[in-house]
């Protein structure tokens, strides 16, 4: 064998060694890669959850002729930006057929606060304050009353009656808040009075309020007797 012989076979094997370090170098670098990836994920888990210990903190005081929406926790960016519906929710366990029970919803939509809330524009503190009559949410409690007892005395009178049981008829509010964080990062959180719930369960009850025949619903046109009669023809079912 002469001396192009081995040069020949130096070359292949220099260029197997440079194959496989090329291979074993391609294999480092993605698994550098994929630690570094895995690092920005804990990393920005962390910051995520560092940045959730400092949220704002709404709370819902109720005075005799308003609503204060407040922030007890960490400072805003801008002022919030709040909006209220406000109905009569009635829940009822219905069965057809004395076979088949079904946890049923009718939401009445209401109007008794000022059309627009009085923005306090502050970043912590009193943040929006929605004013009401103290006569108009005393009759909408009464009518509340009302409604609870004249579906038992239906219930009464009908031998068949659909309705098994009376959950409960609540005025109730469901507010939507959008903020920006002191991240300066926008949410929106929704709540059923004080407590919060998912953005589909809100959408879900503002839809059957809105499925209410078109009127007025100031409270002088909030009928129980209409009421009562909606609940009975309607089957909506809670299914967010």
């Amino acid at each position: 064998m002469n001396l192009a012989d081995w040069g020949a076979i130096g070359n292949i094997i220099l260029g197997i060694a440079s194959v496989f370090t090329a291979i074993v170098t391609a294999r480092m670098l993605s698994k550098q890669h994929e630690l570094q990836k895995e690092q920005h994920r804990l990393d920005q888990e962390k910051l995520n959850a560092q940045q959730l210990e400092h949220q704002p903190s709404f709370q819902f005081t109720r005075t005799d002729d308003k609503l204060i929406i407040s922030n007890q926790g960490s400072v805003l960016s801008t002022p919030i930006k709040s909006t209220i519906y406000s109905m009569v929710i009635v829940q009822t366990e219905k069965s057809e057929h004395m076979a088949e029970y079904k946890q049923c919803i009718y939401c009445h939509p209401v109007r008794y606060y000022e059309r627009f809330g009085l923005s306090t524009l502050n970043l912590n503190g009193e943040l929006d304050v929605y004013k009401f009559k103290v006569e108009d949410r005393k009759q909408l409690l009464e009518k509340v009353k009302e409604i609870y007892m004249g579906i038992l005395h239906w219930k009464f009178l009908t031998p068949h009656d659909p309705i098994v049981s009376v959950q409960s008829v609540m005025l109730t509010d469901l507010i939507k808040i959008e903020y920006v964080d002191m991240y300066h990062k926008s949410h929106v959180i929704y709540y059923k009075d004080s407590q919060i719930i998912t953005k589909d369960r809100f959408e879900q009850l503002v839809e059957i309020s809105r499925r209410v025949p078109f009127g007025i619903y100031d409270v002088e046109n909030v009928i129980p007797d209409n009421i009562i009669r909606q609940v009975y023809a309607t089957n909506f079912e809670l299914t967010a």
